[in-house]
């Protein structure tokens, strides 16, 4: 990670693990588990016990790390402590290891940092670290890098208690960075997460199509968007406008959750997680 190619970031190699752990999770096609996922969780958790800390306090910290390129030194960046809570979680679903190895591992999880917060006019916002506590390194209409937690990585998905997304939406409505460039293949999908209001997120992804000189995105002959400064990451807003239809968290199913009420939609065989294929029609307010 100290290395300049690693840009100082100790994420990177679980980050690329994100859609691997998708295939799966969506699939659940067991040889795809022994003979590529499992192996590549393996490694990462070797470097992952290298790489999380115990401080004083008693909790595991990611430390001399760099939640932007080529800044290093940050501590607890949120995005590093979502890549280590996503892998750590998915070596103890799916491992057969030494039982000594699953109790540091469960212990990881149940001690690792929290995402930094602070309070910004009276509302709680996540911060992108501990020792910047500033919610973006550029503010207003920066990329929203500090809601990466959130997604890719899922951190909230599986929260009953509402506490994540109140924060996420109170980030997103500070930032206001639905036009940054390196943001329109993630912030949409964290909107879906933080549950912003359906309507008001299409039509602010409308906007966002639509606005300044011209288009910022193409639209391509299979429905994804390539974005002016990156290829194929625009299949992020694909992932969007399917979570907004379906998406299953927690053994939880949830059919239209962000999608306005008063419009109506129907969707066929969109994949969720636990390998399920899901359709469903939204009509007159009710869902079928």
């Amino acid at each position: 990670p100290n290395h300049d190619d690693a840009l100082w970031q100790k994420s990177n190699a679980s980050l690329a693990a994100i859609t691997l752990i998708w295939h799966y999770e969506g699939s659940r096609e067991r040889a795809f588990l022994e003979e590529t996922l499992y192996p590549y969780i393996r490694e990462l958790m070797d470097f992952w016990e290298d790489n999380l800390t115990l401080d004083s306090s008693g909790r595991y910290v990611i430390e001399n790390s760099a939640q932007r390129e080529r800044t290093p030194g940050d501590l607890n960046p949120g995005s590093e402590l979502a890549a280590g809570r996503r892998i750590t979680g998915a070596a103890l679903e799916d491992s057969e290891t030494l039982a000594e190895r699953r109790e540091l591992w469960q212990d990881y999880l149940a001690r690792l940092s929290d995402y930094p917060v602070m309070e910004v006019d009276g509302d709680l916002c996540y911060v992108e670290t501990e020792n910047r506590m500033d919610v973006s390194l550029m503010d207003v209409g920066d990329n929203p890098v500090v809601l990466d937690h959130v997604y890719p990585h899922g951190a909230i998905d599986s929260d009953t208690t509402g506490k994540g997304c109140i924060i996420a939406r109170n980030t997103l409505r500070y930032l206001n960075s639905w036009n940054q460039d390196n943001g329109f293949p993630r912030i949409f999908g964290q909107a879906v997460r933080a549950e912003w209001p359906g309507g008001d997120l299409l039509d602010i992804f409308k906007a966002r199509l639509t606005s300044a000189e011209g288009p910022h995105e193409i639209l391509r002959r299979n429905n994804t968007f390539l974005p002016r400064d990156h290829s194929y990451e625009g299949s992020g807003t694909t992932e969007f406008l399917n979570s907004m239809l379906a998406q299953a968290h927690g053994g939880v199913l949830k059919v239209f959750h962000v999608w306005p009420k008063d419009r109506d939609a129907a969707f066929k065989r969109i994949r969720v997680k636990g390998a399920f294929l899901v359709s469903g029609e939204l009509k007159d307010g009710e869902v079928a």
